[in-house]
């Protein structure tokens, strides 16, 4: 799973970071938080360490407004729902973020053109640890 981070370490692990960082706002009520999180958890391991992963709590954010989170990820209309996934890279957040629980295929489409890199050679990735995201029949 993703690095679970708070409030308080987001300066640190987020807008300080050297390398690119994909941020996953969740909840702990969220059902798709939970699935969507094991597609970044593979996201993560295929960057290696190009890039890093965490989860921060939404609700976490709004008890705390007067933090550099709340104030980095609260714009108006920014976040629709949760999961969101939002790219922070050089102190700055950009607006292309991805909004709901979507398949391994579409998240790494997804993260390669925000972040602007090759995460995986998909001929070489045979996809048998691929979570499913979409629920469950029945």
């Amino acid at each position: 799973m993703p690095k679970k981070i708070s409030v308080a370490d987001f300066k640190a692990e987020v807008t300080d970071s050297p390398v690119p960082v994909l941020v996953m706002l969740s909840a702990s009520w969220c059902g798709p938080c939970g699935r969507f999180a094991q597609t970044m958890d593979v996201v993560q391991r295929l960057a290696v360490e190009r890039i890093k992963v965490v989860m921060l709590d939404i609700d976490e954010i709004h008890r705390e407004p007067a933090s550099l989170a709340y104030r980095a990820v609260t714009q108006p209309g920014f976040i629709e729902g949760v999961p969101t996934t939002l790219r922070f890279h050089d102190k700055r957040v950009s607006s292309n973020r991805l909004i709901g629980a979507h398949s391994l295929e579409e998240t790494l489409r997804w993260s390669e053109r925000v972040l602007g890199m090759r995460l995986i050679d998909p001929q070489a990735y045979t996809g048998a640890d691929v979570p499913r995201t979409d629920p469950a029949p029945g």
